[in-house]
């Protein structure tokens, strides 16, 4: 490791004498949490003006807020109440319903275990709200907690958008021990949140085997079509494409087993990308950006946990 560091650094020296433009790495930001996280406690979450905040939770129940605020980093602790002592974080995930304004929701699953039975006892909350006159949406969402009691120990929490009778509504998936994807979604009439049946908005998500560790969800720009994805604890990837104009129909499915658990799964596509860092421009040289298809196929990469990732085109 450290023969890799000394070169490293002696190319990196080399590329600064050749270049007018040398390199200038100013600020690197980290903290330190009191308790480790797992793969799924952390997210965005984008407001309306379109700055992004990184909301990292630890096991031991605090929530953390890395975002800028008047050009620097900021790190904060958020308080999210119905989160009890002894209890631990499993998952999260946050959105952004509206596009004009503050409109967040956030999911956090977490596992109590009752001190004087030792029995487990598992909930998803919920917490969503807006108010004009709060200075931080994010702290006043943070106080208002609509808690589900599961029979099943979460693991991958993820939101998407489905079609509903009114248009596009947002909901969330959530995977379970129970080798089941459950959906959940909110009710305007009782303003709650409550569990629908999985296989009229997500077909493919019916039969599952094995315990879905990670699934990912990309629609066509005219939301005709999505591809959907999964990859599961007995090493199993699933791959559909859906039609959704009317009612969801799987078209397509693919399946790849391994031998070993199948960590995470994320769908891609080449018109993604970054624009070429100033301080980078003047050492080394790029080809021109080519005209992309409006519509490029979807790529597929998994992340395994004893292999390389693998891409699927």
């Amino acid at each position: 490791m450290k023969e890799e560091t000394v070169s490293c650094t002696q190319n990196m020296s080399k590329v600064e004498h050749s270049s007018k433009n040398r390199l200038n790495f100013i600020d690197a930001h980290f903290f330190s949490l009191p308790s480790q996280g797992n793969v799924y406690t952390l997210t965005p979450l984008t407001d309306a003006k379109g700055f992004t905040k990184i909301l990292v939770a630890s096991l031991q129940r605090k929530v953390y807020c890395l975002e800028y605020s008047n050009g620097r980093p900021c790190i904060r602790e958020v308080p999210f109440t119905y989160i009890p002592g002894g209890a631990e974080i499993i998952s999260i995930d946050a959105v952004n319903r509206s596009v004009i304004q503050e409109d967040f929701i956030i999911g956090i699953t977490i596992i109590k275990k009752d001190d004087g039975t030792g029995q487990q006892s598992h909930f998803f909350n919920v917490y969503s709200d807006w108010d004009l006159n709060s200075d931080s949406a994010l702290d006043v969402v943070s106080q208002n907690c609509h808690p589900l009691e599961l029979d099943f120990v979460p693991y991958h929490l993820y939101h998407t958008k489905t079609k509903i009778k009114n248009g596009w509504e947002t909901v969330w998936l959530l995977s379970g021990s129970d080798n089941c994807i459950h959906l959940y979604h909110s009710d305007d009439e009782s303003h709650s949140y409550q569990e629908m049946d999985c296989s009229e908005s997500f077909p493919e998500f019916t039969n599952m085997t094995d315990v879905t560790l990670w699934m990912d969800i990309s629609y066509s720009s005219d939301n005709k079509r999505r591809v959907s994805a999964t990859c599961g604890e007995g090493g199993s990837v699933h791959m559909y494409c859906v039609n959704v104009e009317s009612i969801p129909q799987v078209t397509a499915s693919h399946t790849v087993s391994w031998d070993y658990p199948a960590a995470s799964v994320k769908i891609f596509d080449l018109n993604v990308g970054l624009p070429v860092p100033k301080y980078l421009q003047g050492i080394h040289r790029f080809p021109k950006e080519q005209i992309k298809d409006a519509e490029s196929p979807a790529h597929i990469i998994v992340g395994n946990t004893l292999e390389s990732c693998f891409i699927y085109r």
